[in-house]
């Protein structure tokens, strides 16, 4: 059985979330794997809903970090991963958003 992480990013822009979800679908990564949160689809205030969606443990902090994300017009992405896969997955991410 293969075990996966959740990797979750916050996003400024939509334009800089669009552009790491395209970076995940040109890697490999199926669209079913990630998930996308902005103001249309998240109006979360507590940290219980986060740790629904992305599982494991979470701290107050960092669904603060998401709520205000969101709340100020960014874009929350969440993808599964493969244990093996993680690393790669979040240099990715990491590369077309201009993070290092």
């Amino acid at each position: 059985m293969m075990s996966y992480q959740t990797i979750v990013a916050a996003y400024d822009t939509v334009a800089h979330a669009e552009a790491a979800i395209q970076a995940l679908k040109a890697g490999g990564f199926h669209s079913e794997d990630i998930s996308v949160f902005d103001k249309k689809r998240a109006a979360l205030k507590e940290p219980g809903p986060w740790q629904r969606i992305f599982g494991g443990e979470l701290s107050k902090y960092e669904a603060e970090v998401y709520n205000q994300t969101i709340q100020d017009g960014g874009v929350v992405v969440s993808v599964r991963v493969p244990d093996f896969e993680v690393a790669h997955a979040t240099l990715r991410s990491r590369s077309r958003d201009g993070n290092s």
